[in-house]
């Protein structure tokens, strides 16, 4: 965990706040959700609420629930969040709730996939397409799932179409 020294502290320039709606709101972030997924969709909140860097911390903090920031806070001690930058609140919550992953785990699922009888065409190629997502296929992924997609097909017609 970084020290004080090295928290940024970006200090809002200091302006007049009009109330005013804002476009969505942020959920709480509860245990067991996925980080990744979470921060993603705050970021966009950020974004479509005008959210100036030196505010994130505060409204991270104000989101994320009582659950989550208790678990925060203990991860910092003895520092308190509030004085750390953004990135570094957000890199300490990731190593806690972002699932761990095991590349080749995942890629081995993912080889074995074969379409169900009551899979359709869309579905099978959802179904690949969300099981590739932890694979981290990076540039070969249009290739991979391109192959699974014609070696999981179920015998009938369409793979008689694609064979010839």
């Amino acid at each position: 965990m970084a020290n004080n020294e090295e928290a940024e502290n970006v200090s809002c320039p200091q302006t007049i706040l009009t109330m005013s709606r804002s476009i969505g709101t942020a959920p709480e972030f509860k245990p067991g959700e996925d980080w990744n997924l979470y921060i993603e969709r705050l970021d966009q909140f950020f974004i479509a609420n005008f959210v100036e860097d030196c505010r994130k911390v505060s409204v991270l903090i104000t989101v994320i629930g009582a659950e989550t920031y208790k678990v925060l806070r203990e991860l910092c001690d003895p520092i308190l969040p509030n004085t750390l930058s953004y990135e570094q609140v957000c890199n300490t919550l990731k190593k806690q709730f972002s699932p761990k992953l095991a590349v080749f785990r995942e890629r081995t699922k993912f080889y074995e996939l074969k379409q169900s009888n009551n899979q359709s065409i869309n579905e099978w190629y959802v179904y690949i397409k969300k099981a590739a997502m932890n694979c981290k296929f990076g540039s070969h992924l249009l290739e991979k799932l391109k192959d699974k997609f014609v070696t999981g097909l179920q015998k009938g017609p369409i793979l008689d179409r694609l064979s010839i």
